[in-house]
């Protein structure tokens, strides 16, 4: 049952993840549309900080309820926007429904008179051929994607796989107990680290974003994160080369600062280079594609 409901939610979080990427991208304005979609991992970084508080101060098993809870507080929240929500006005353009395109953009706050300028300007923008696909699927929609905008598909398609393939989303989980006992004892405290590494990087770009752009942040943190994941393989290799010649020598093996060999065990030089690593790993991935991702693909 609880497999089952995972993955239910899963797909329910990863296609809702996909489509407010793409609703945003529409709605937004182009000087603060960065700064938008990025604001998805400061609500992430809110949401993980309120679970961690309220995790520390109850039982183990506690997480069950908070689950159940924060569950029913999205799905009322998510119901109680489709009411109120408009539909995307360029989506309604390309549908050729203008004068629904009209009321969604003053619903979401513009002017009757701009309103009306913002359509003419997108209905100029938006190619007569996708206008004459909109009500048709494959294979001639997949023949305009592919052939018509093939160059724009394969570097979104590009993007959302190195994304992944960097550990973008693998990097949010270097948080767990297995890692983090190799860089301290107490992982309340790398899990503090990380925590404010990662807040950094999104508070960087969420300043920055549509000032100096998407590529340079990108490879600003793709770099940072790149030496940062090289550390602690290195690090990794020469710990367990450590722990080998212990085994040879005198027949135990460090396995972990915590491991309960007292100063030996706790005195690994390792242990800090693991720890820069972690900690640049997470900031690195938030400067660049985890925050970015959404933003790079919708554009």
């Amino acid at each position: 049952m609880l497999l089952c409901g995972r993955t239910l939610v899963g797909v329910a979080i990863g296609s809702g993840f996909v489509a407010y990427g793409a609703y945003v991208a529409e709605i937004s304005p182009p000087e603060s549309r960065g700064a938008l979609l990025a604001m998805s991992q400061v609500f992430f970084i809110l949401g993980r900080l309120s679970s961690f508080a309220v995790l520390s101060t109850m039982q183990e098993s506690a997480w069950r309820y908070l689950a159940g809870i924060a569950a029913a507080i999205a799905g009322g929240q998510f119901l109680l926007l489709l009411f109120y929500v408009p539909e995307s006005p360029k989506w309604m353009i390309q549908k050729q429904k203008p004068a629904k395109a009209l009321s969604a953009l003053k619903a979401l706050g513009e002017q009757e008179s701009h309103a009306g300028a913002i359509i003419m300007q997108q209905e100029q923008r938006i190619p007569e051929q996708v206008i004459r696909q909109a009500h048709r699927y494959c294979p001639e929609t997949c023949s305009l994607l592919l052939v018509t905008h093939g160059r724009q598909f394969l570097t979104a398609l590009g993007c959302a796989f190195f994304a992944v393939v960097v550990g973008s989303s693998f990097v949010g989980q270097l948080h767990n107990a297995s890692i983090a006992q190799t860089v301290a004892c107490d992982t309340r405290l790398v899990s503090i680290a990380t925590g404010a590494a990662k807040g950094l990087g999104v508070l960087i770009v969420l300043l920055v974003v549509d000032s100096w752009g998407r590529r340079p942040l990108l490879l600003t943190g793709t770099v940072t994160a790149g030496v940062a994941f090289s550390l602690m393989a290195i690090d990794f290799l020469w710990h367990n080369q450590l722990a080998n010649d212990s085994v040879r020598s005198t027949g135990t093996k460090i396995l972990t600062p915590c491991s309960g060999r007292g100063a030996e065990a706790g005195s690994m030089p390792s242990t800090d280079i693991r720890a820069v690593g972690l900690i640049l790993a997470v900031f690195g991935q938030n400067l660049g594609w985890s925050t970015l991702f959404l933003g790079v693909v919708a554009e």
